[in-house]
């Protein structure tokens, strides 16, 4: 029968072909001027799986031959709806009297293949629901459940299929409606609006058939929630601090764009570390778009939850992940990781320093990598006066804002830690960083002066002094605890290689208060002797053989042996017990006794003499530069060293100007206090020139290697 929708009037057309069985329960929907209708029941419980097409422009019917590797069994009381130009859906139904059905079949209706679907977490087995598609999906409501041999237990709960020609992408979902319907079976759906549809009528069967004529409206945007169509350049990332921007455009539940609207939109964002959260400034830009601002401060993954009227937009594109990443690393907020006060704590010489440096952008979000750093340690005298010498450390990028720096120091002495981001320093820097020598190697110890050809030659009297420094196996000075001091001197004749006695010959080994050690030998007698020096058991050897002590001519006023040893035994004494006097009393006799005429010995004695007779107060008054003058004298220094000396306090060096000041403000400026003085400027004078002497070596090399390059080339 056809129903002309102007005139409502029904007419029967003449229809030609097979005719299909008598049926019922069955469902049918229009493709192209073609009638599609599947299944149904011809006759009491006699239902049947036959597909049948009426062209609409002929009126022929025609029954369909099908493929797939299955088809849907016979069944009635199911949906057969159309989906896009394409496809058909059959879903549920009931299969003789007792088997009712919930499963989905798609139907190409191009090439008429059946293909099966095995949707998990769908609705219950059912038959006669009311079904609908909007969209990309098939609502289904109601219907009669499992419950019951033939009739009873009538739904009202509503469904959605996602409807998908790829099947892993096929998925049901049930939605809670407030203010449900009744139960029933074969209600009508009929779609009434783009996101809403109406529900008709009806049949209920217990406790009795009643037939219903209720109608209900359903709204999908309120059953789905509003979808929206989210774009923009920082979408899903933006950077701390900087002002991020992108744009929503609401549109229905069928994705379809609205034409005008007037929406409330929130958006909000939520830290999933510290779960702070702040909100988007939304402006509208016209009637059904408008815009999101927002500015992050913290480096985080954001959850972002987009709310139109109240409702938080559909499940596929909101609440969606937002990556805020870092702004560019700030020096003031980035730092170095170390435990202690200083970042070289419990390093000494040859150890690795190891610390980590951690950068942050100006909101105190750790940085990415990548960051323009630099890293040096430069070497500081005690004055804390910059040298030359610089270390340039390592430094390795984690990949996660943290670098770590990383450098051996075989030199000890105190460095300046400098980090730099982009030319300023981070925060506490530069790091003052004490590195102090290791163990003491006996080998690498320095005699700081060596005589000519392995002999000391000196009279009777006379003082003969070697000056050792215990380094460790980089070459750094070591300084021991005085119950620790590892040398051992002794004298030997050189003949019978015997031990000497105390009537000849005394020995003492003196600390100094630069950590340096005297090795005093002070003979009595003519004759030649080996010097045994030993450290922890290594010997200290002048082109393999011990050093030599040659003792020639004896000097008419000490040879009084007993004189010579209350002098001798009592200047050590002395000197242990005053720091260096034993160097004060050594040099003002010996110089006396090594003179070289009575001019000289009479020179040397008046300047004792006037030593002699300095008070304390004369020796405060004096200025430093005639201190130096009266050292000289005393031959503490020689001319070049006394130049030296009065440089270094000119230039206001503290290694001149620490020794002067003790002295001066000392409680006893005295003459004891003058040979502490002296054996003081005597370290320096010998760290000068150790320091002329490695120039001169680096000059010769520097030489040899520029000769071998030319006689390469």
């Amino acid at each position: 029968h056809l129903l002309n929708l102007e005139t409502l009037e029904w007419s029967t057309p003449n229809i030609s072909g097979p005719i299909p069985p008598n049926t019922a329960y069955h469902m049918s929907f229009v493709r192209n001027s073609k009638l599609y209708s599947f299944g149904g029941l011809s006759s009491y419980w006699n239902d049947h799986d036959q597909l049948w097409t009426l062209n609409l422009n002929n009126m022929t019917w025609k029954q369909e031959s099908t493929s797939g590797a299955s088809k849907p069994s016979q069944r009635f009381g199911h949906a057969f709806v159309r989906w896009s130009d394409n496809y058909a859906v059959v879903f549920g139904g009931q299969q003789g009297q007792n088997t009712r059905l919930s499963d989905i079949w798609l139907l190409n209706l191009d090439t008429m293949a059946w293909t099966a679907t095995n949707v998990p977490n769908g609705p219950p087995n059912r038959r006669s629901p009311g079904a609908l598609v909007f969209g990309n999906r098939l609502l289904i409501f109601g219907g009669l459940s499992a419950q019951g041999v033939a009739f009873g237990g009538e739904l009202n709960d509503l469904w959605v299929l996602e409807l998908s020609t790829t099947v892993s992408q096929m998925s049901w979902k049930q939605l809670p409606i407030s203010g449900s319907p009744a139960g029933r079976a074969s209600p009508a759906l009929v779609a009434i609006s783009k996101s809403s549809f109406l529900l008709f009528g009806g049949i209920t069967h217990v406790p009795e058939y009643t037939y219903l004529s209720d109608a209900t409206s359903i709204d999908l945007d309120i059953a789905f929630g509003p979808k929206c169509l989210l774009s923009g350049p920082n979408l899903k990332s933006a950077v701390a601090g900087q002002r991020g921007i992108f744009s929503i455009q609401p549109k229905n539940a069928l994705g379809e764009s609205l034409i005008n609207c007037k929406d409330d939109v929130s958006v909000e964002f939520m830290s999933k570390t510290s779960q702070v959260r702040f909100q988007g400034i939304v402006s509208a830009r016209t009637p059904c778009m408008y815009d999101v601002q927002f500015t992050p401060l913290t480096a985080d993954i954001h959850v972002v939850t987009v709310r139109v009227n109240g409702q938080i937009v559909g499940a596929a594109q909101s609440p969606f992940e937002a990556d805020i990443l870092p702004n560019s690393p700030a020096a003031a907020q980035s730092s170095l990781q170390f435990s202690g006060s200083s970042p070289c704590d419990g390093i000494v010489a040859g150890d690795q320093l190891a610390v980590t440096m951690v950068t942050r952008d100006k909101f105190n979000n750790q940085a990415m990598s990548g960051a323009n750093a630099h890293v040096v340690m430069v070497r500081k005298l005690a004055n804390g006066t910059s040298t030359e010498d610089e270390i340039a450390p390592y430094l390795e990028d984690s990949l996660d804002g943290t670098y770590v720096i990383s450098a051996t120091v075989t030199r000890a002495a105190n460095y300046s830690l400098e980090v730099e981001f982009f030319g300023q320093e981070i925060s506490g820097s530069p790091f003052w960083c004490n590195v102090s020598s290791t163990s003491y190697e006996p080998s690498n110890t320095l005699l700081y002066n060596p005589p000519d050809s392995g002999t000391l030659t000196v009279d009777p009297g006379q003082a003969a002094t070697l000056l050792l420094g215990l380094r460790d196996r980089f070459g750094n000075n070591v300084t021991v605890d005085d119950d620790e001091t590892p040398i051992s001197a002794f004298a030997s004749d050189s003949s019978s290689q015997g031990a000497i006695s105390g009537d000849s010959l005394i020995v003492r080994v003196l600390r100094r208060d630069d950590g340096l050690y005297s090795v005093v030998f002070f003979p009595f007698a003519q004759g030649q002797w080996n010097l045994n020096l030993s450290i922890s058991g290594h010997q200290i050897l002048y082109q393999g053989a011990p050093f030599m002590l040659q003792v020639d001519t004896v000097f008419e006023g000490y040879k009084n042996v007993d004189v010579s040893l209350r002098m001798a035994v009592s200047a050590p004494i002395a000197a242990i017990a005053a720091g260096l006097f034993v160097a004060f009393i050594l040099h003002c006799f010996s110089d006396v006794a090594g003179a070289e005429n009575d001019s000289d010995r009479t020179a040397m004695a008046n300047v004792a003499q006037e030593v002699q007779a300095l008070s304390r107060s004369a020796l405060q008054g004096l200025p430093p530069h005639e201190v130096l003058a009266l050292l000289c004298r005393l031959r503490y220094l020689n001319g070049r060293q006394q130049a030296d000396m009065i440089k270094l306090l000119e230039k206001g060096d503290v290694r001149v100007w620490a020794p002067f000041d003790r002295f001066f403000k000392s409680k006893k400026p005295n003459k004891f206090n003058l040979a502490r003085l002296g054996g003081e400027m005597q370290s320096v004078a010998f760290s000068i020139e150790e320091a002329r002497r490695a120039e001169a070596d680096s000059q010769t090399e520097r030489s040899i290697a520029n000769s071998e390059h030319e006689l390469q080339g």
